[in-house]
């Protein structure tokens, strides 16, 4: 399935770093994006180890993007799997995120159906 922009609600619940970085292709607000060369992100095709932060809204090709970094709480999307709260959390294909041991956010609310939104905490 592919990942729904979070239109009905504010991206973010509270601020840490926020960072602009010019978009590598399609990302929608919500997703989870990883860093590329020259201060670009972009959605990640499968696991990756290179998770910067949550886009704060929808952006095209070449669009400057802000990225809600560590310490911000945001609304995100589950990769296809039940996520409890207080799992961690690693970034996955399509800018969702799934329990992961790599640690990149913490799961703050149970979140039982896939691609359900749910909120973490970016480490």
């Amino acid at each position: 399935m592919a990942f729904t922009a979070i239109t009905d609600r504010s991206v973010v619940v509270q601020e840490g770093v926020m960072m602009d970085f010019i978009a590598s292709g399609t990302i929608k607000a919500g997703q989870g994006v990883e860093a590329v060369n020259g201060m670009k992100v972009k959605v990640p095709t499968a696991w990756t180890e290179g998770f910067v932060g949550v886009a704060a809204y929808n952006a095209d090709d070449g669009d400057q993007v802000l990225v809600y970094g560590p310490g911000s709480i945001v609304w995100t999307r589950a990769s296809g799997t039940s996520v409890a709260a207080g799992k961690e959390l690693g970034l996955y294909a399509d800018g969702e995120f799934a329990p992961s041991s790599n640690g990149k956010a913490l799961a703050l609310d149970t979140q039982g159906s896939a691609d359900g939104l749910f909120r973490i905490l970016i480490r």
